[in-house]
């Protein structure tokens, strides 16, 4: 029945391949693995002739190989999974290797001896594939099936399996209650969280904020997962796209057996310990978790076409606990403390006359029930609901065809709505995502050293972000025909905080992005060469409605005194004739070419070249401009947002060498260059704000004290005269490089453990930053320094306010020592310890502006060096330990092996499992509050000057005073501080999880298992971040510097499971 199918589509991907190959981009991801060896005699020598074959235990599938002249043989492109080896000659009996264990992206060698005797007769060696990589220079990590399903993993989001690996860390901020679709963010060997690579079935499916997770921050399907490595540094050309880490997943096909599982996994408060910041008089906040659903995969006909399909489903009601800074009783009434002129408390207080069109939006804050801070606000602490929402599916159909053909395609769809109620229980945002992504790939065998491999890819995701009132309906709106206010704001912070809580509505947006991807691929193997080569092409569509902070308005006020009597000193709304709807297209090119060059049994070249490029962005409606000078009046129409990036040639070089020649010790060393396409989040970020199609008027006051900008009509200001702000890249931007290095020892401990010890380092060139680039024009002193003698004095291009300008000229610098102890799983015990010392420093690490420790935008944009300091990812020690061990109980054990009956079912099946997490604390960057240096730059938060002789991270501890504010000083008005960017280091990271397991087996395949599983089970409070901020714009020193007020981590959260699998 399948063959006109066959003939069909092997003339139409022949013929697509044809017409693409010569213009595409390669990302001929290798979800395969490769198995190569020697085959000798009795006495050492080589023997030519061989047939090879290998055969795979689960499917039936095999595929040959003849070894060559030196006894040589390679047999790429195997689907990872459990293999039987055979070796056949003439004169010689039959070798066979078993139970050989192939992982995604291995290169296993297995050599096979022969020893004279009749061909039927068979010698039989038991043996997993080594773990010492004697031919691969790649720094790698494996997540292999059993750790995916045997240890404790909290939500069940299958990439946090990730920080397992040496080299890998995560930006921790906060807990709860702040799901936007990112999923988890973590940084490899001092590359950004924003330069991963996540790869399905050799299908990149990062959304448009170049990360993976759905509205609920989450990435389900543990159960369709095989297994999955992660890459971050040295790995081959044929990876390309991004320098950061390759996240390689290979999904679940069904095999001759069918098999499958039914399960449920819940969690609710009753059993859960209190937060930190619970309040101590109440109930434990309300929590209830369900995650249910099924898999199920086996033979449609046997040896040939396969089936595996998979159900996720997760319901959950959160009760949260936030804490929002709002106006106390007193200053509600006008009483507000008074201060000396070094900003600290006199124990006076003074009057200040409240205005009425202030007053109704006073009453959209709740009255304080927390602590006071005593400069005329206080804590609001609130336990609301986070309701959750999210489905998950995933099917695989796999044919032979014959031993030559085969396909495969898989389609997998996930929709999650989330809704996160504000600190002030005002509004609520509702955030909703849809993804899609699916894939069909068809494999031709030539003959046993040449196969090609072509495939089509589609990913597509939607994320919606909306908000609406939940208590109340504003007093007005802050632009005409919105449908909610805008927002109050007080300055500026990395975490959004200054003064009191931000209130209103966020940005709202809609953000459809495509990617459709196409790859061939070919392997070649001749002599002594493994050759990889292959193009791709990705098209990239981003139809998005990015509405941004004028969209609704927003107001922002420098201090509480000014916000009372209604003096705002800046508002922010789009002009009537502006549209942020963008129809934006690019398209990603590139070839590569590999070699696994073994130039002797012992010595291994990995030697590869990828070639890519990225046309520039065009929009569908024309909507395209740039600011080709700073200086400029306008922009200039139909211009593309950056001009064409170039080629960019990217060599990689790898050595391997087994010094001993017996496969139980590898020195490793590598080096290659690595791009960042500007693709993703650039788009959106930098493609979507274009003047003058999108035009945001910025009304300042000059002087706030005498109220210019009307409360809340300040939008009745705005004409098509109003000065614009804008977005600028510079025309000539580079492609972002990474230059990633490395030189590893592995060495075999016992068959089935391996220490791993090496230096991992990385420098990166034309890295991307952004800040405002058009700030007030300074006097320049004797001494070279510069100095803005008051504020508000005119800005460089007096036709904008401000200008967002994005360079990419911010170097990094990362080196580490990486140390893992790995033992895969026999004799009931599997382990796996790694470690990282490192420290990266760059000039700038943020484009998005998750990371909240440091600010997203650079302090001085035309003194890059001035912001140079620790990355926001930086984390000098981190360990991470994993570990499952089967209880040596009942049948089959020396402990309880007589059993019989009941009794043997009670000791029989129990399992440990558990994750160590150790980690020290982020770099927090400090700032003054507001514009000391008087140069109008209200985007990038000012840095004070330290002490003379004080220590630039003077931690005390605990979360009422983390660090001593004192030491740090506001400078002289008109300048910029002294203060380097991140010195105070925030609290570290310590936590264990735990599950333990009760295996029930029936029958020859069935088992029923209890799961329970214990999160942060010492209960430890992990803390978040101090508040950054020292000072109001008055000088007056804020109450909450230094304050901690979230944790980082659940407190402790227990989970029962039952799941049925067969």
């Amino acid at each position: 029945m399948f063959t006109g199918f066959k003939s069909s589509l092997i003339v139409l991907l022949t013929l697509i391949s044809v017409v693409l190959l010569p213009m595409s981009t390669l990302q001929g991801q290798g979800t395969s693995a490769t198995v190569s060896g020697t085959v000798q005699d009795e006495t050492g020598g080589v023997l030519p002739g061989v047939y090879i074959t290998v055969d795979e235990v689960d499917r039936g599938t095999t595929r040959s190989a003849v070894t060559d002249d030196a006894g040589r043989y390679r047999v790429p492109l195997l689907e990872p999974g459990t293999y039987e080896i055979q070796a056949e000659l003439s004169g010689f009996r039959t070798a066979v290797r078993t139970g050989v264990k192939l992982e995604v992206g291995a290169s296993a060698v297995i050599d096979l001896s022969l020893t004279i005797g009749e061909i039927t007769e068979r010698v039989v060696v038991q043996g997993e594939a080594p773990l010492v990589e004697t031919t691969s220079t790649a720094m790698t990590g494996l997540v292999d099936d059993k750790k995916i399903r045997d240890l404790p993993l909290n939500g069940r989001s299958y990439e946090q399996l990730a920080l397992l690996q040496t080299g890998v860390s995560v930006a921790r901020f906060s807990s709860t209650g702040s799901a936007n679709g990112s999923g988890t963010s973590f940084a490899s060997a001092g590359s950004r969280p924003s330069t991963n690579n996540f790869i399905i079935d050799g299908v990149n499916i990062s959304n448009y904020k170049d990360s993976t997770g759905s509205a609920a921050d989450t990435n389900l399907g543990v159960e369709s997962i095989r297994e999955f490595k992660v890459m971050t540094s040295t790995y081959s050309a044929a990876y390309g796209r991004n320098s950061g880490a390759v996240i390689n997943v290979v999904t679940q096909s069904g095999t001759n057996q069918w098999h499958g599982s039914l399960f449920e996994f819940h969690r609710n408060s009753a059993l859960d310990a209190k937060n930190f910041f619970d309040n101590p008089n109440e109930d434990i906040p309300a929590f209830k978790r369900n995650q249910f659903g099924f898999s199920i995969g086996g033979p449609i006909n046997q040896n040939r076409t396969f089936i595996f399909g998979n159900y996720e489903g997760l319901r959950e009601s959160l009760g949260l606990t936030n804490i929002a800074v709002v106006p106390d009783e007193d200053s509600r009434q006008g009483i507000l403390p008074e201060f000396d002129s070094d900003g600290n408390p006199t124990g006076g207080t003074k009057m200040v006359t409240v205005a009425d069109s202030v007053k109704p939006f006073l009453d959209l804050y709740p009255l304080p029930n927390g602590r006071n801070f005593g400069d005329g606000s206080g804590e609001f602490l609130s336990g609301p609901n986070q309701p959750l929402d999210e489905d998950y599916f995933s099917i695989r159909f796999d044919h032979d065809f014959s031993t030559e053909d085969s396909i495969f395609v898989r389609y997998t769809f996930d929709q999650a709505e989330v809704i996160n109620p504000d600190n002030h229980l005002f509004l609520q945002e509702n955030l909703y995502s849809r993804t899609q992504s699916g894939v069909l790939e068809y494999r031709k065998v030539f003959s046993p050293t040449f196969i090609n491999t072509a495939r089509f890819g589609l990913n597509r995701s939607f994320l919606e972000d909306f908000s609406d009132e939940i208590s109340t309906q504003p007093p007005s709106v802050f632009v005409p025909g919105a449908a909610t206010m805008g927002q109050i704001r007080f300055g500026r912070s990395q975490g959004g905080q200054l003064g009191l809580t931000t209130l209103g509505s966020p940005s709202p947006g809609l953000s459809p992005y495509t990617s459709f991807q196409y790859s061939d691929d070919i392997n070649w193997t001749t002599g002594s060469h493994g050759i990889q080569a292959g193009a791709n092409i990705s098209r990239i569509q981003n139809n998005s409605i990015t509405f941004g902070t004028g969209t609704l308005g927003q107001y922002t006020f420098r201090t509480l005194e000014e916000f009372l009597q209604g003096f705002a000193q800046q508002f922010q709304a789009d002009t009537a004739e502006s549209t942020r709807r963008r129809g934006q297209r690019q398209t990603l090119f590139g070839f590569y070419i590999h070699d696994d060059f073994r130039y002797s049994p012992n010595l291994t070249f990995n030697l590869g070249l990828r070639w890519e490029f990225l046309t520039t962005i065009s929009e569908v409606n024309g909507l395209e401009a740039q600011l080709v000078n700073l200086s400029d009046s306008t922009s200039t129409v139909g211009l593309p947002l950056f001009n064409f990036t170039g080629h960019q040639i990217q060599p990689r070089l790898g050595i391997a060498w087994d010094p001993f020649g017996n496969g139980k010790t590898a020195i490793r060393a590598g080096a290659g260059i690595y791009h960042d396409q500007m693709v993703g989040s650039f788009i959106i970020l930098w493609g979507s704000n274009l003047f003058p199609f999108t035009s945001t008027a910025t009304l300042r006051a000059q002087d706030p004290t005498q109220g210019t900008i009307p409360f809340p009509n300040g939008f009745d200001l705005i004409t098509p005269g109003t000065t614009p702000t804008l977005v600028r890249v510079d025309p000539d931007v580079k492609t972002p490089r990474k230059i990633h290095f490395n030189l590893n020892i592995q060495q075999e401990l016992s068959s089935n453990t391996m220490v791993s010890v090496g230096y991992v380092g990385s420098r990166g060139t034309w890295l991307t930053r952004s800040g405002d680039t058009n700030t007030a024009v300074p006097e320049i002193r004797e001494d070279g320094s510069k100095f803005w003698f008051r504020p508000f004095l005119p800005r460089f291009n007096t036709n904008f306010a401000l200008v967002l300008g994005a360079h990419n000229d911010v170097n990094s610098f990362y080196h580490s020592l990486q140390m893992s102890l790995r033992r895969r799983f026999s004799d009931n015990l599997q382990f796996q310890f790694s470690y990282t010392y490192g420290r990266s420093i760059d000039d700038g690490s943020n484009q998005l502006g998750t990371e909240r420790n440091t600010p997203q935008n650079n302090t001085q944009m035309d003194n890059r060096k001035a912001d140079r300091g620790l990355s926001s990812f930086d984390i000098r020690h981190n360990f991470v330990a994993n570990a499952t061990y089967d209880l040596p109980f009942g049948a089959g054990h020396n402990w309880g092996g007589s059993a019989s009956g009941v009794g043997s079912a009670l000791i029989s099946g129990w399992q440990l499992s558990s994750i160590v997490s150790l980690a020290t604390g982020l770099p927090l960057t400090i700032q003054t509050g507001f514009n000391r240096s008087n140069n109008g730059d209200f985007l990038s938060p000012d840095r004070p000057d330290l002490l003379t002789g004080a220590n630039n991270n003077p931690v005390l501890g605990g979360p009422d005073q983390y660090f001593d504010p004192s030491v740090f000083v506001l400078p002289e008005a008109g300048t910029h501080g002294d203060l380097t960017r991140g010195t105070v280091i925030t609290p570290g990271f310590a936590s264990v999880d735990l599950s333990v397991v009760k295996n029930n087996r029936f029958g020859e395949s069935g088992n029923v298992q209890f799961r329970a599983e214990f999160f942060n089970i010492l209960n430890r409070p992990n803390f978040g971040l101090p508040e950054a901020s020292l000072f109001q714009s008055n000088g007056s020193r804020r109450g909450t510097a230094g304050r901690i007020q979230s944790t980082v981590n659940t407190s402790r959260q227990i989970q029962f499971s039952l799941k049925l699998m067969f």
